[in-house]
C-alpha cells in the first residue's frame, strides 16, 4: 500500500488474467497501481476495504507510471463484467 493507491504485486488466472489475455494493449501488469474502487478513492487502507465489501463485483481503476516520462496510463475495469475503458490521464500526485 502506497498513500492513496495499491500497487499491483502479482497478477494471477483470475479474472485480471483472462482480461490480459483478452487485452494485450490493455492489459494488468506488476507495478501497475488501483487508484480507486467502485468509483471511490482515498488512502489505500480505504480502497482495501471497499474492494473486500464488494460482494460479486468491482470497479478498478488502475494507473501505469512509465520511466520514460513519468506520464499516467489510467484505465477503469469493471472485472465482473470483463469491460475495460481508457480514461484521459490522471493529475500528478494521485
Amino acid at each position: 500500500m502506497e498513500g492513496c493507491r495499491l500497487r499491483v504485486e502479482n497478477v494471477g488466472e483470475g479474472l485480471v488474467g483472462v482480461w490480459n489475455r483478452a487485452n494485450p494493449f490493455f492489459s494488468v501488469r506488476v507495478g501497475d497501481y488501483i487508484v480507486r474502487a467502485n468509483g471511490k478513492k482515498g488512502h489505500a487502507a480505504a480502497l482495501v476495504e471497499e474492494i473486500n465489501a464488494s460482494d460479486d463485483q468491482v470497479k478498478l481503476a488502475f494507473q501505469r507510471v512509465t520511466s520514460r516520462s513519468d506520464s499516467k496510463m489510467s484505465v477503469y475495469s469493471d472485472l465482473n463484467a470483463g469491460a475495460l475503458t481508457q480514461l484521459p490521464s490522471a493529475s500528478s500526485g494521485s
